[in-house]
């Protein structure tokens, strides 16, 4: 006999599974991530010479406008802190809206997964240049980012009646256009700078497994891959002939994100967990704890 099962999702992987026609769903997030260390050009892992924090809070709303068809707008701000330093305030973070298309629908006995394309756009509302001398400002690299993903997801119907499922991604992005760069930013430029930056392709994937003990209780498993392509900033600064025309490694990072959901009911549930990377090349070695509160309206 098959048992009630309710689930929210991992932390990371999307939902391919889309709303049905007028329903909505919210899912605040609130996540601590802290980095001590970072994996240079060989993937050796050395300790950073001042530790860098951040609170983030993410906002993720999603509409389901037809049975197939879901929209979602996802609103962040930012904190950031490194030693004694940090950022003036709470920043804005970049805002991403992006739209899903069912391809395929699961069925009910977990013999078909659930298969769907997913559209995002990524708008530079945080802050990228002019920083001045406070750099923790930044929040944004400023692009105009375009992605592209396939989504998938299955229920496994195990002996004891429980149900696992499985979910995974894989996804492409790429900005729109260069970047301009003005003064101190993100990209390593100083003050009086001017010129631009290319942020380079980015690919990921993640993959995620929830197994259901119960109906209240959900044990989650995920792990994740990310690379993006080496970079280009390049300008003049004043009172010099030399033009800059800096080239950036590509970088890479693989991480892990174990977690817990609680459900009220079918309609309410909280995940908590905790993102943490395990390799990595030209990247921060970071740990993540989060929690977040899935709502279905």
């Amino acid at each position: 006999m098959r048992a009630t099962a309710n689930f929210t999702g991992p932390l990371v992987t999307p939902n391919p599974s889309n709303l049905p026609a007028g329903m909505f769903n919210v899912e605040p997030y609130l996540v601590y991530q802290e980095s001590r260390a970072y994996y240079d050009h060989q993937g050796k892992r050395h300790r950073s010479a001042h530790a860098a924090e951040q609170w983030q809070w993410l906002l993720p709303m999603t509409a389901g406008l037809t049975d197939r068809l879901q929209a979602q707008l996802t609103l962040g701000a930012v904190r950031a802190h490194a030693g004694r330093d940090s950022s003036d305030g709470l920043r804005s973070a970049d805002t991403s809206l992006n739209f899903q298309y069912l391809v395929q629908k699961s069925a009910d006995d977990g013999q078909r997964p659930a298969i769907a394309v997913n559209y995002a756009h990524r708008f530079p509302t945080g802050r990228h240049d002019r920083l001045g001398s406070n750099l923790l400002n930044g929040t944004s690299q400023g692009a105009n980012l375009n992605t592209l993903a396939v989504l998938a997801q299955q229920v496994i119907w195990l002996n004891n009646g429980r149900p696992l499922r499985w979910r995974a991604r894989l996804q492409y992005g790429q900005a729109a256009s260069r970047v301009l760069v003005d003064g101190a930013s993100v990209h390593g430029t100083e003050v009086g700078f001017r010129g631009f930056a290319d942020i380079g392709r980015q690919i990921g994937a993640s993959a995620a497994l929830e197994y259901s003990i119960s109906e209240r209780w959900v044990a989650v498993m995920e792990a994740t891959y990310e690379h993006r392509a080496g970079g280009r900033v390049w300008g003049t600064m004043p009172n010099t002939s030399t033009p800059i025309d800096r080239r950036t490694h590509a970088g890479s990072l693989y991480t892990l994100a174990p977690a817990v959901e609680y459900h009220l009911n079918s309609r309410f549930g909280f995940i908590g967990g905790v993102q943490f990377s395990v390799a990595g090349r030209n990247s921060a070695a970071f740990a993540a704890p989060q929690l977040a509160f899935n709502m279905v309206l």
